[in-house]
């Protein structure tokens, strides 16, 4: 079968990876795999020879390879909506008549090229009702997550864990809490480092190590009394020095103002086996528990600050139940995302006719912990701040007079 991955660029953010991994997964799975690169970008050089020596072959957008491609007849579109323009979408339908035109829904919105595709893939089932919510075609819509290449990422060995440590300066027998990302304001919260100030008081062998934090975050990093137990990074992209960092930390500790629409960071956190600490976003996207195995599986889902510190309070108590989780967490990521399983899983979803849905009420899907913990009033709210930008002020990033700003 011939598919073609249309994305807006190659490069570490998790789109793009996940884009690159659909596209390897297609040509490991024995299908004729090539890319469209919707914009010229210089991260797109090194990835792009990557790929070439896997025998996939990338194109950028133009007239020229829009021939080209026409005479190579797809039978598959698969495109990632981030990012991408209508028109261009329209000008691929107009070379590729052909072609069943299927999507990676990123971030649950509703395409402007909707009624045209075959399919629309949720990445979790809570990206699935909030875009339900948002009146997407149910009759297109089903859960496919982004795949991982689990062979990118492993713990790393003692050794290679020794060394970094070393030359980040962080102490061989601390307990290091981290976090890496993307330096995206909305992918991070300054309450990290709230959390990191109030655990030093009971803690003294302590390390924060931040990996692509955007500037608030360092501004308050910089400004914290435990400034020289944290060590600021920049952005890594390199799988083999990401595994290394990863496997570094004993606590990956995740908050995020508006949530994971999948969270590439988590999965590849608990394929290094370190343990991860989420906070639940109901009030945005929020797949951070299915990814991490629910509650207890690979870290915890905390639904409150307070909350956050007590479950970062337990790991650091015990080694022991780090280990466990790490090694739980990975199994789930390898059993639940392998690229290839997913990939699929895509081509099979591809192949079903579009479904008939009668008109029913839409559950929001609420993980056990979260509906044990959260009480009748914190529920009740929720229900009517699914009209989510009345929440976005949770976790800090938003004043108060933003958030006024936006009611009127």
């Amino acid at each position: 079968m011939k598919i073609l991955t249309v994305v807006f660029r190659l490069g570490p953010a998790g789109t793009e990876r996940a884009a690159q991994n659909f596209a390897e997964a297609y040509k490991d799975l024995g299908h004729d795999s090539r890319i469209l690169l919707t914009t010229n970008d210089p991260q797109n050089e090194a990835r792009i020879g990557l790929l070439s020596k896997a025998n996939i072959t990338c194109y950028c957008y133009s007239e020229k390879n829009l021939k080209i491609l026409q005479d190579w007849d797809p039978e598959i579109i698969h495109i990632h909506s981030h990012m991408l323009r209508h028109r261009t979408i329209k000008e691929l339908q107009k070379h590729l008549a052909k072609a069943k035109l299927i999507e990676t829904n990123v971030f649950s919105e509703p395409s402007p090229w909707e009624a045209t595709l075959h399919k629309s893939f949720q990445l979790s089932h809570w990206c699935k009702a909030l875009y339900q919510f948002r009146k997407g075609n149910k009759s297109i819509c089903s859960v496919v997550p982004n795949p991982i290449n689990i062979r990118r990422f492993n713990r790393a060995t003692p050794e290679e864990i020794s060394a970094y440590r070393s030359s980040k300066s962080l102490h061989q027998k601390a307990i290091v809490i981290g976090r890496i990302g993307s330096p995206s304001e909305a992918k991070w919260s300054p309450f990290l480092i709230d959390s990191f100030n109030r655990l030093c008081k009971d803690f003294d062998n302590l390390n924060l190590l931040l990996i692509g934090a955007p500037r608030t975050v360092v501004e308050r990093a910089k400004a914290s009394p435990y400034q020289a137990r944290i060590v600021l990074e920049n952005p890594i992209d390199n799988d083999l020095e990401l595994s290394i960092a990863y496997s570094s930390i004993d606590i990956f500790s995740h908050i995020a103002e508006i949530g994971e629409s999948f969270g590439m960071v988590l999965a590849e956190s608990l394929l290094c086996e370190t343990p991860v600490l989420t906070l639940s976003t109901p009030w945005g996207d929020n797949s951070q528990s299915e990814v991490i195995g629910g509650h207890g599986t690979g870290g915890f889902e905390a639904i409150s600050l307070k909350e956050f510190d007590k479950y970062c309070r337990k790991l650091l108590s015990s080694q022991q139940l780090r280990v466990a989780m790490g090694k739980r967490g990975r199994l789930h990521i390898t059993n639940s995302y392998n690229s290839h399983s997913v990939a699929q899983k895509a081509l099979d979803e591809a192949s079903r006719d579009k479904r008939i849905y009668k008109s029913r009420k839409i559950q929001f899907p609420l993980s056990r912990h979260q509906s044990k913990n959260f009480n009748f009033s914190t529920k009740l709210v929720l229900k009517f701040f699914h009209m989510r930008f009345y929440t976005r002020y949770t976790t800090g990033y938003l004043s108060w007079m933003n958030f006024c700003a936006e009611l009127v």
